[in-house]
């Protein structure tokens, strides 16, 4: 089965972490957020994967290559201008159009991803398309379903939000135009206004986690690291990557051996590989730190991420803060 990962987008919402890092590869628990979403897809029998490219598009491909977490790796560029979720679906029309249905994913976002009950919905749905939706809770709802679990409407006064995971028809691409569109508003309202086809929604029961915004990014991650065991798709994930990763004391978190003799910490804390910390620095509540770090003597780091390769000076005092 193939796949689509939509990661062309700008990253405007991210305060200038984009700029040097494009969003799919920015670290959640020192693990590319792409990396996710292709462990997942991987295990429910994706082989093949294309991403769409535009905002720092080189970076994605040097650092994925041909293939990535056991998955065939393929890219379509958009150029000069970034062609929106319905464009860029259009442009791979040729990678995608052989399969029967496909998988599209957005690239912000972590979740238990049910594709299997997905994929089962969308069989017996019959619909052009099935989206993964849940009840409003945080986001803005944008959609309504009736009582048989169809789209009724794409509306901001919606009660439900669509959490950016679909299962595709081949069919779709005769509702698709190429050049810039919008999946939702230029296919599926049209689909839905004109009664051409039904689309068929699935419920999601666990939690969905938005990296979308630098506020986010941060917020989320924080939390998350404070009851890491009860969130399994990051244990999980992390465990897979990360094979000697280890609780070392009620809430911290160590990818592999370190010294921290003499250092507080004040859990909770994540500690990623060959990190250095000076006996008298203080880490923690709620800190994450990337591979390769140096965190210099008498420094102070809380509620805080600090990204791989960084090193921080002598009597620094960090806090709510990302630095990379």
């Amino acid at each position: 089965m193939k796949a689509m990962i939509l990661t062309a987008g700008l990253g405007t919402r991210m305060n200038g972490l984009s700029k040097k890092i494009p969003k799919p590869l920015l670290p959640v628990f020192n693990i590319p957020l792409i990396y996710y979403q292709l462990y997942q897809l991987k295990k429910v029998g994706v082989t093949d994967a294309i991403l769409n490219l535009h905002h720092l598009g080189d970076k994605l491909k040097r650092s994925l290559g041909d293939s990535c977490c056991g998955i065939r790796i393929y890219y379509s560029e958009e150029k000069p201008k970034i062609l929106g979720t319905g464009g860029g679906v259009k442009q791979a029309q040729i990678f995608l159009q052989n399969e029967k249905n496909f998988i599209l994913l957005n690239s912000d976002f972590i979740t238990e991803l049910p594709l299997k009950q997905l994929l089962t919905t969308h069989k017996v749905g019959g619909g052009i398309t099935t989206l993964l939706v849940m009840p409003h809770f945080q986001e803005l709802a944008d959609l309504n379903v009736d009582n048989k679990k169809f789209i009724t409407a794409f509306t901001k006064k919606g009660k439900y939000m669509f959490c950016g995971v679909h299962i595709l028809e081949k069919e779709i691409f005769n509702y698709l135009n190429l050049g810039v569109s919008c999946i939702v508003k230029d296919c599926y309202e049209n689909i839905l206004k004109n009664n051409v086809r039904k689309i068929k929604a699935l419920i999601h029961k666990k939690p969905w986690h938005n990296f979308g915004t630098f506020d986010l990014y941060l917020k989320n991650q924080l939390k998350i690291l404070g009851s890491l065991k009860k969130n399994p798709i990051f244990f999980k994930t992390l465990k897979h990557f990360f094979p000697r990763l280890k609780e070392v004391k009620k809430g911290v978190w160590l990818v592999n051996s370190l010294k921290i003799k003499g250092v507080k910490i004040n859990p909770p804390v994540f500690i990623g590989k060959n990190v250095k910390i000076k006996a008298t620095c203080t880490i923690g509540p709620h800190v994450i730190i990337g591979d390769n770090v140096i965190i210099r003597g008498k420094s102070i780091i809380k509620s805080s991420i600090v990204f791989e390769n960084m090193e921080i000076s002598k009597n620094s005092n960090i806090k709510n803060k990302i630095i990379f």
